[in-house]
């Protein structure tokens, strides 16, 4: 009897496993399904879970701050709350905006890294060179918050008169001018 006791034993086993498996699915598809993330990613869940994880963070993890770290939270905490906002989710704006806090903050620590640099080194010409990139490199910055303010009113604009094409195009374009900051230019 012992066999057969220890086929019954792995089945049921087995099936536990597989209950815990398809409910953590559930709760998984639950927690995405509350923070607004696409419809395919909830469904997705339900069989995949492991995989929708990432999605269920509500930012990538900074390691270094820069001197601009508060504006862009502020900016992207913004956005993520209006693209969250149950009336924008008819725009169709969904958005993974870990993409562009990333780059963004990258860009940031690069900010910072050039005033630690700048702190104690002795003026000249090539000093007046990285003062000069450090400025375009924020200015550049700027812009993209500025254009990430200019969004949550088209996310607005776009709840009352359609256009949800335009929105998930100018968000794509952001993050692609955010990821453009990892290039350092001399001139």
């Amino acid at each position: 009897m012992t066999p057969v006791f220890a086929m019954a034993t792995t089945q049921t086993l087995t099936g536990l496993l597989v209950l815990l498996y398809l409910a953590a699915g559930v709760l998984t598809a639950m927690r995405l399904e509350q923070r607004h993330r696409p419809r395919g990613a909830v469904v997705g869940a339900l069989v995949a879970w492991p995989l929708m994880l990432p999605l269920l963070a509500d930012g990538v993890p900074v390691t270094a701050r820069g001197p601009m770290s508060d504006r862009i939270d502020a900016a992207l905490r913004s956005l993520g709350q209006t693209l969250a906002d149950p009336a924008a989710r008819d725009v169709g704006a969904d958005a993974d905006l870990s993409g562009l806090r990333l780059a963004l903050h990258a860009a940031d620590a690069r900010l910072a890294l050039v005033d630690r640099v700048l702190a104690d080194a002795p003026e000249g010409p090539a000093t007046g060179e990285v003062r000069a990139a450090r400025a375009r490199g924020e200015k550049a910055i700027v812009g993209v918050l500025d254009e990430v303010q200019q969004l949550r009113l088209q996310v607005g604009m776009a709840a009352i008169a359609g256009g949800s094409e335009l929105l998930s195009r100018r968000l794509a374009e952001l993050s692609a001018r955010a990821g453009a900051l990892a290039e350092v230019r001399a001139g």
